[in-house]
């Protein structure tokens, strides 16, 4: 069983630019980028289907997420997409409707920015000491983000804790 959730946001910017932001973000958040439309659809993907019968994280479960950029005279709108199916229960929580508005949310700020800095690469799982620029280039959260790769590579957090941290630190940029 799939759930649909559709959030839209408009942003000020050129439509292209964004649309490039947007395609370097995603895969940060898990989505590997299948159809690409540019500049107007990104098509990607995430979890697999026995994530969605053994896990109960939402950024496990598979989920198809459709981003349409539409330019306006004062900006872009933008609509995410989202096909969630469901665990067994069928059941999806306030807490991963949650998880899932926190993400766009984050999301959306990346847009804002217009560009999407190296924390990209961070985020898909290189070392941090492989993408590291010295201190007076990095904005402060970077060494936030560095440092939360490398307890989630030790194990000492899980993947959701991760991943809901990693939003939070983004969402407040």
């Amino acid at each position: 069983m799939a759930r649909k959730i559709s959030k839209s946001f408009s942003v000020q910017g050129d439509a292209e630019k964004l649309f490039d932001a947007a395609a370097a973000y995603l895969p940060s958040l898990g989505f590997a980028i299948g159809t690409v439309d540019r500049p107007r659809l990104i098509v990607g993907k995430r979890g697999r289907m026995l994530g969605s019968c053994r896990s109960f994280t939402v950024t496990e479960w598979a989920t198809r997420l459709s981003v349409h950029f539409v330019p306006k005279e004062d900006g872009v709108e933008i609509t995410c997409d989202y096909e969630v199916y469901l665990p067994i229960s069928g059941i999806m929580t306030a807490r991963d409707a949650s998880v899932l508005d926190d993400e766009i949310e984050a999301f959306k700020r990346v847009l804002e920015r217009g560009s999407v800095p190296a924390v990209s690469a961070l985020l898909v799982g290189l070392h941090p000491a492989s993408t590291a620029a010295p201190d007076a280039v990095n904005p402060p959260y970077i060494a936030e983000l560095e440092h939360l790769v490398r307890l989630r590579d030790r194990k000492v957090i899980t993947e959701d804790e991760f991943n809901r941290k990693k939003l939070q630190i983004l969402a407040i940029r």
